[in-house]
């Protein structure tokens, strides 16, 4: 990683290989990778699977917001809002599902 904490979509690679390795030692086989420096998409095969990405996410350190249909979730927030044109969606998946790192 870069000392002055700029993170590169590298970087961001090694963490969506981390977030499979762990998705499949839980018997889900989601394919995960680096959008760019402050996004990961995780594709999922249908929306059934998304409480438990989810929760996956919130227990990650570098996880600030998940996006999923148009809808924006900020970590601590229990409902959803809408997401505005100004907001980057922080880490994500699909079905789709986006996700933003620090």
């Amino acid at each position: 990683p870069d000392p002055t904490g700029k993170r590169t979509v590298a970087d961001v690679n090694v963490i969506a290989a981390q977030w499979a390795t762990l998705l499949r030692s839980g018997a889900m086989s989601e394919m995960v990778y680096a959008v760019d420096e402050t996004t990961v998409l995780i594709s999922i095969p249908d929306g059934s699977l998304l409480g438990e990405v989810r929760e996956f996410l919130w227990l990650q350190d570098v996880v600030e917001a998940f996006e999923w249909n148009s809808q924006m979730w900020l970590k601590g927030e229990s409902e959803p809002r809408p997401r505005t044109f100004t907001e980057r969606p922080k880490k994500k998946t699909k079905t789709k599902t986006k996700t933003k790192t620090k």
